[in-house]
């Protein structure tokens, strides 16, 4: 079924403030640039259907929208550059399509923004200066797209947020130590796994007194693991450090592993051991982390 252009959405124009469309792989084709004379609605939710082309800009026209939901789609293209008028949109949600190209700058306008979730697109360049606007931000989810150039410095200036997800983007040898992970204080989930890190784990992080979870595997990290600083990370429940070269003994307690369980990982590491205290000691060697050798 195809959305027809004109009647459906002018008849409902006047009075309409929510349009939900959901779980519907039927609905198929583009969708109308009709859509922006429904300049009432606070909530457009088109979820998991069968839509696809390019958004249109006239989406734009809704200044009054609230939420903004276009996942699970198969939408292409670029995302418009169109919006600046969007100050009262507290949730965007673009993820599980096929957009690609940049990000559109006018991102940096959304002012009131709360969530912005583009994981799992095509979208690629650098990370846009323009998100260290997003002063209320709380969640900022990327992971799976082909963004590259590093991190932005400006990230660190979002100091809302409570869950930063970047995995599997090809950042390119970028260095953590150069962002200061401090400032974020706010953060409970912090992902960084799959994306050509490089360097040591900065000793930043272990001032995120709120974080839960931390996803640094699969990186190129080398150095010395601070055991003891993110133990004492008093939230922390699960610790992802596989796959990387990281070095020297840990020095995790007993204790740690026992919370942590297979919460914690760090094999794929081939210069990373175990104090032999623990492998040897009957009572604590089945706490050992998997694929972690014994030092000699």
């Amino acid at each position: 079924m195809v959305i027809a252009k004109e009647e459906l959405w002018t008849n409902f124009a006047s009075n309409l403030e929510s349009l939900e469309f959901r779980s519907n792989p039927g609905l198929i084709g583009e969708l109308p640039e009709t859509i922006g004379n429904l300049t009432k609605l606070k909530s457009l939710v088109v979820l998991e259907n069968g839509f696809s082309g390019e958004l249109p800009a006239s989406i734009c026209n809704l200044k009054r929208l609230k939420r903004l939901v276009f996942a699970g789609n198969s939408f292409a293209g670029m995302i418009p550059n169109c919006f600046k008028g969007l100050k009262e949109l507290l949730i965007l949600d673009l993820s599980r399509n096929s957009f690609s190209g940049t990000l559109p700058t006018s991102f940096g306008d959304l002012v009131s923004l709360l969530k912005l979730d583009l994981s799992n697109n095509l979208l690629e360049g650098n990370l846009l200066q323009e998100l260290g606007f997003l002063k209320n931000l709380t969640l900022l989810d990327l992971r799976n797209n082909r963004f590259s150039g590093g991190l932005s410095k400006n990230i660190e200036n979002i100091q809302s947020l409570t869950e930063l997800v970047l995995s599997n983007n090809p950042m390119g040898e970028e260095d953590m130590v150069g962002t200061n992970w401090g400032k974020m204080s706010n953060l409970v989930v912090l992902d960084l796994s799959k994306m050509g890190l490089r360097g040591e784990i900065p000793t930043s992080l272990t001032n995120l007194k709120r974080l839960r979870f931390l996803g640094l595997n699969n990186n190129n990290l080398t150095g010395f693991v601070p055991s003891k600083k993110l133990e004492a990370l008093p939230c922390l429940g699960a610790l992802y450090i596989n796959g990387n070269n990281l070095t020297g003994e840990l020095r995790f307690s007993t204790k740690f592993y026992e919370k942590m369980g297979r919460r914690f990982k760090a094999s794929k590491n081939p210069n990373l051991c175990q104090p032999l205290e623990m492998v040897m000691s009957e009572s604590h060697k089945h706490l050992s982390p998997l694929g972690v050798k014994p030092c000699t």
